[in-house]
Protein backbone atom coordinates (compact mmCIF):
# COMPACT_ATOMS: atom_id res chain seq x y z
CA UNK A 1 0.00 0.00 0.00
CA UNK A 2 2.95 2.02 0.48
CA UNK A 3 3.77 2.37 -3.25
CA UNK A 4 0.56 4.63 -3.79
CA UNK A 5 1.45 7.00 -1.06
CA UNK A 6 1.66 10.34 -2.85
CA UNK A 7 4.25 13.39 -1.22
CA UNK A 8 1.25 14.98 0.48
CA UNK A 9 -0.57 11.77 2.07
CA UNK A 10 -0.09 10.71 5.66
CA UNK A 11 1.30 7.23 7.01
CA UNK A 12 0.06 5.97 10.84
CA UNK A 13 1.24 2.94 12.79
CA UNK A 14 0.53 2.07 16.27
CA UNK A 15 3.57 2.76 18.38
CA UNK A 16 5.41 -0.27 19.78
CA UNK A 17 2.72 -2.98 19.07
CA UNK A 18 1.90 -4.71 15.97
CA UNK A 19 -0.98 -3.83 13.99
CA UNK A 20 -2.26 -1.74 10.42
CA UNK A 21 -0.06 1.03 8.82
CA UNK A 22 -2.38 3.57 7.82
CA UNK A 23 -2.87 5.82 4.47
CA UNK A 24 -4.78 8.78 5.05
CA UNK A 25 -5.11 10.43 1.50
CA UNK A 26 -6.67 13.88 0.38
CA UNK A 27 -7.62 16.53 2.58
CA UNK A 28 -5.70 15.94 6.15
CA UNK A 29 -6.90 17.85 8.67
CA UNK A 30 -6.89 17.52 12.70
CA UNK A 31 -10.36 15.54 12.67
CA UNK A 32 -9.18 12.93 9.96
CA UNK A 33 -5.55 12.24 12.02
CA UNK A 34 -8.01 11.86 15.30
CA UNK A 35 -10.51 9.44 13.12
CA UNK A 36 -7.43 7.18 11.64
CA UNK A 37 -5.88 7.03 14.43
CA UNK A 38 -8.87 5.52 16.48
CA UNK A 39 -8.72 3.06 13.68
CA UNK A 40 -5.35 2.21 13.69
CA UNK A 41 -5.33 1.60 17.38
CA UNK A 42 -8.17 -0.38 17.50
CA UNK A 43 -6.73 -3.07 14.88
CA UNK A 44 -3.61 -3.25 16.59
CA UNK A 45 -2.26 -5.79 19.21
CA UNK A 46 -2.56 -2.94 21.87
CA UNK A 47 -3.99 -4.10 25.05
CA UNK A 48 -4.78 -1.27 26.34
CA UNK A 49 -7.84 1.20 24.95
CA UNK A 50 -5.65 3.93 25.06
CA UNK A 51 -2.14 4.38 23.04
CA UNK A 52 0.25 5.88 20.86
CA UNK A 53 -0.12 6.48 17.36
CA UNK A 54 3.16 8.20 15.37
CA UNK A 55 2.39 9.22 11.74
CA UNK A 56 3.85 11.41 9.12
CA UNK A 57 4.32 12.01 5.55
CA UNK A 58 7.34 10.23 5.59
CA UNK A 59 7.27 6.35 6.17
CA UNK A 60 10.79 6.34 7.50
CA UNK A 61 10.00 9.36 10.00
CA UNK A 62 6.82 8.67 11.30
CA UNK A 63 7.79 11.51 14.24
CA UNK A 64 4.54 13.05 15.03
CA UNK A 65 2.29 11.53 17.66
CA UNK A 66 -0.89 11.44 19.03
CA UNK A 67 -2.32 9.50 22.33
CA UNK A 68 -5.62 8.76 21.44
CA UNK A 69 -8.34 6.13 22.66
CA UNK A 70 -9.11 3.33 20.67
CA UNK A 71 -12.48 3.23 18.01
CA UNK A 72 -14.85 1.62 20.08
CA UNK A 73 -17.60 -0.68 18.44
CA UNK A 74 -19.81 1.91 19.41
CA UNK A 75 -17.96 4.94 17.98
CA UNK A 76 -17.58 2.90 14.78
CA UNK A 77 -21.57 2.25 14.16
CA UNK A 78 -21.95 5.58 12.03
CA UNK A 79 -19.40 4.56 9.68
CA UNK A 80 -20.62 0.66 9.30
CA UNK A 81 -22.38 -0.68 6.11
CA UNK A 82 -25.59 -1.91 6.96
CA UNK A 83 -26.09 -5.56 6.64
CA UNK A 84 -28.95 -6.16 4.01
CA UNK A 85 -30.81 -9.16 2.45
CA UNK A 86 -28.97 -10.26 -1.01
CA UNK A 87 -31.38 -13.25 -1.84
CA UNK A 88 -33.12 -11.25 -4.44
CA UNK A 89 -29.80 -10.55 -6.08
CA UNK A 90 -29.21 -14.32 -6.26
CA UNK A 91 -32.15 -15.25 -9.19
Amino acid sequence: MIHIKGPDDVVMQAFNVKGPITLVQGKVEEAVIKFAAKLTLRYSDALKSQGKVNYGKDVNDLSEEILIEKASQEYLIPYLLQQCNLSHFTR
